[in-house]
């Protein structure tokens, strides 16, 4: 970052304190944390979706960057509205849907939104068509964006992984454009984490680990994705978080190696995981190999499985892919899954005891759940829904049910909670991806969904009915356990619901 503060120092000596340099913030980048805490505005390039992308994955990099910036501070992101999402024709207009739904979601993080073309003309004049709509609806209701999100989950990302965990990406195609330059590993695990949390409707959304004391505590489960590398400091604030209450769902070797990526002689934060590593440890690439024939066998008898096992009542086994890790797990927790191979005369092997694939205990007063197999890569890479529900399952169970927000009801929605006002205002924003999201297709049509059915947190002492904005009515409510419940009968592309 030193050519970053030469440059501003310069700008600032010939204009003056309030002269800025703004460049422009990559997707996934090691540096956008220090790219934060430098500027009071932040300039993000991420025009598109690129093929298998999601749109929901720009609003959790809209609400990641605006953590580390600041929940009132500036952001704004570039919507491509040529042909950028699949292949790059720059000269011609891209689907209004698919730049209109790609900015829309932009908005729902609370990110300004900005759309950019690559010439002054084109001789495709269906580009000035695109932007109008969208700025006006969102000029219209202004001020029911921004805010700061309520949330279950907090997913950790961490700077120090990029730096030593990642892959280049080869051939392009991998990594459907999520991190660029800093590769697909990395990136495919907290593709998978994200996605897994969104399919399930568990309320989430990302964090640096820098910023892991200052966060953590608005949260109720803190997500440690294949987080490898952590600090000893790193370690004892997710100590302190978890003994205090706060819960806990890690995946792989979190903490096995330090800030440097230098390997411990065991993982870092082994006694709040409830596990340590057995015979020889693990290579640094033991993810990379998977095993095409694998599996997870559920522990215990259908009728009284563990909660974070339900939705499986009918299965022994949920496809993985992956390869063991060799764990002695601490007596005082329990193994909901162990390790599977098919063996070579076709049948399923015994369970592995030295194996254990999640584990589930206390620590502290916090709740504790450890997935040392790379589960969320393989969801990444194969998207088995089982395999997304168990780890939702076990951010759930972790969250002892504190979800601000709830929703039953068809289509592929993303529902986002926002505290305005001091917490006098609470909006929900309801974004439809039915039928389009996360493709390969370019978006074209929009796909209504309906009705769905709605629990969440409402400012203190709201007692009144929700309006909706979009549909510019109010809605008959419910109130009970402190949740508002109410019921959307249609949603189109977007919905905002307001509560004050």
């Amino acid at each position: 970052m030193s050519s970053w503060d030469e440059t501003q120092n310069y700008l600032r000596s010939i204009g003056g304190a309030d002269c800025l340099y703004v460049g422009y913030a990559r997707k996934g980048s090691a540096l956008n944390h220090a790219i934060a805490s430098r500027s009071p505005i932040v300039m993000m390039d991420m025009q598109s979706r690129n093929d298998a992308g999601s749109y929901h994955e720009l609003v959790d990099e809209g609400h990641y960057t605006r953590s580390m910036l600041g929940w009132e501070k500036p952001i704004a992101v570039i919507t491509g509205i040529y042909h950028h999402s699949h292949g790059y024709f720059r000269l011609t207009a891209d689907s209004p849907v698919e730049g209109q739904m790609y900015t829309k979601n932009a908005a729902a993080a609370g990110v300004n939104i900005w759309w950019h073309t690559s010439t002054a003309y084109s001789p495709d004049r269906r580009l000035l068509e695109t932007a109008p709509p969208v700025f006006q609806w969102h000029e219209k209701h202004e001020q029911y964006f921004g805010g700061v999100p309520l949330a279950t989950a907090a997913l950790v990302r961490s700077d120090d992984d990029t730096t030593f965990f990642s892959r280049p990406a080869t051939g392009g195609g991998e990594s459907g454009g999520f991190g660029g330059a800093e590769g697909v590993q990395r990136a495919n695990i907290e593709r998978g984490m994200i996605r897994a949390m969104f399919e399930n409707r568990v309320p989430a959304y990302s964090i640096n680990m820098k910023d892991f004391v200052r966060l953590a505590p608005s949260v109720p489960v803190v997500v440690l994705p294949d987080i490898n590398c952590l600090s000893d400091a790193d370690c004892a604030a997710i100590r302190t978080y978890v003994q205090n209450g706060g819960s806990l769902v890690a995946t792989g070797m979190t903490s096995l190696y330090d800030e440097d990526g230098e390997r411990r002689g065991d993982l870092g934060i082994a006694d709040v995981l409830g596990a340590n590593l057995v015979g020889p440890l693990p290579e640094r690439t033991v993810y990379e190999r998977g095993a095409a024939d694998s599996y997870l066998r559920l522990a215990g008898e259908k009728a009284a499985r563990h909660e974070a096992l339900a939705g499986l009542e009918g299965a022994d086994f949920v496809a993985f892919g992956g390869l063991p890790v060799k764990l002695r797990t601490a007596a005082d927790r329990q193994v909901l899954a162990t390790y599977a191979e098919v063996q070579p005369d076709g049948r399923l092997g015994p369970a592995r005891p030295d194996a254990p694939a999640i584990i589930v205990g206390t620590y502290g007063r916090g709740r504790v759940a450890y997935v040392p197999v790379d589960i969320d890569r393989q969801f990444s890479r194969d998207q088995v829904p089982e395999q997304a529900l168990l780890l939702a399952n076990l951010v759930r169970w972790c969250a002892r049910g504190n979800l601000p927000v709830e929703m039953e009801g068809p289509g592929y929605v993303g529902a986002y909670l926002k505290e305005q006002e001091a917490g006098k205002r609470h909006v929900l924003h309801l974004v439809n991806g039915s039928g389009v999201d996360g493709g390969d297709e370019i978006t074209d049509l929009i796909y209504p969904v309906g009705p769905l059915k709605i629990r969440a947190r409402p400012p203190a002492g709201f007692r009144g009915a929700v309006r909706l904005v979009n549909a510019n009515r109010t809605v008959p409510t419910r109130h009970r356990d402190g949740m508002v419940e109410f019921q959307v009968d249609r949603l189109d592309d977007y919905e905002l619901a307001v509560m004050e």
